[in-house]
């Protein structure tokens, strides 16, 4: 009895969201899963379809609870002759275990869903405003992805003109944002994100979207526009974000960045869920001691597990690896840490 007191007691201490969810929970990150680049078949589906359906058979078996998916389901409109919405239809059926499960999925867009750059060619280093990539969006596409994307779960608060891209919601003690990154090429509507930002009550914030806020392998990143990166980056600092979750690059890389106040944000990049693998050369991060290294691996598809479990977050990265002749999803890299009220609080307040 004493001790049921004391329990008690300490949780009342606690904001109302602390002490909501006292039982741990799942959700499940994947990202880039769209099929091969080969220029001379064009008759594909534009998914990976084995990885993606192999990825939801054990999401469903972690028991996850929802899906974030950083963009690039689809090849779209890269090497491929496949209608849009046969492409999507595809994917959906690859994740079929997952939605049969009743487990809710969260998109966002990333360039193949969008559509090519303006520019093909490689953009320069350090960026200059006059050669930042800029998307040539296909609005059949976009009007694809939407109608591909129907589900009643799926908000409608994003900023005007982005409503359905952008969006945020909550899932028991988490604050979700999910960026659209090309309606705004390679940038986000900042005044909505500080304002989700702001009003926010939870005591943990996930936020994710296609493009990387360091670049990793691509030119193309949110660091295109440096400026707007570092607001960005900021406000997720000052908000106690601590999981950034993107893709884009088909690797998974983990690394972490300081904000301006000096607190370490996590950038996990999954961009490992099926699409073709990329050699990062040289293993150089373009912004350099800035952006520390944690885990890196190319040479492997995988997708991202997190549980929740009251104040602390325990971040997974799964592989697809081959253990004795078969294969098997592997846990390869963890990264764990734990918010407790008095940080989450002060940081609100700054």
């Amino acid at each position: 009895m004493l001790l049921t007191i004391v329990v008690l007691s300490a949780q009342l201490l606690l904001p109302a969201a602390w002490a909501q969810v006292q039982s741990s929970w799942k959700f499940a990150v994947l990202c880039d899963t769209r099929g091969d680049s080969d220029p001379v078949n064009l008759d594909k589906s534009g998914v990976n379809e084995s990885v993606v359906n192999s990825a939801a058979r054990d999401i469903v078996k972690e028991g996850a609870e929802l899906v974030i998916v950083p963009g690039d389901m689809v090849n779209g409109w890269y090497r491929i002759n496949t209608p849009y919405a046969s492409q999507f239809a595809t994917w959906r059926k690859a994740m079929a275990p997952v939605y049969d499960a009743g487990i809710k999925v969260y998109p966002v867009r990333g360039n193949h869903e969008d559509g090519p750059f303006a520019d093909p060619g490689k953009y320069p280093w350090p960026p200059n405003t006059a050669a930042t990539p800029k998307s040539l969006p296909i609005p059949e596409l976009r009007a694809a992805f939407l109608a591909a994307f129907p589900d009643a779960w799926l908000p409608s608060n994003g900023p005007a003109g982005s409503e359905r891209y952008t969006y945020s919601f909550v899932h028991k003690n988490a604050f979700f944002i999910g960026l659209d990154q090309y309606i705004i090429s390679f940038r986000v509507d900042q005044p909505w994100l500080d304002e989700q930002l702001k009003k926010n009550k939870e005591p943990h914030t996930f936020v994710y979207g296609h493009a990387p806020a360091f670049r990793v392998n691509h030119t193309d990143s949110l660091a295109s526009y440096p400026r707007e990166r570092d607001v960005f980056w900021n406000s997720l600092g000052k908000a106690g974000v601590r999981l950034y979750f993107s893709g884009h690059d088909h690797l998974y890389n983990r690394a972490h960045i300081k904000d301006e106040a000096g607190q370490s944000i996590y950038q996990v990049l999954l961009g490992s869920g099926g699409a073709p693998f990329a050699k990062w050369e040289p293993r150089a991060y373009a912004e350099g001691d800035r952006i520390v290294n944690d885990y890196h691996d190319e040479a492997h598809y995988g997708y991202g597990l997190v549980t929740v479990n009251g104040p602390k977050v325990v971040m997974e990265w799964k592989a697809l690896v081959n253990q004795g002749g078969e294969d098997v999803w592997k846990t390869m890299d963890v990264l764990e840490y734990t918010v407790t009220p008095s940080q989450r609080e002060a940081r609100i307040q700054q």
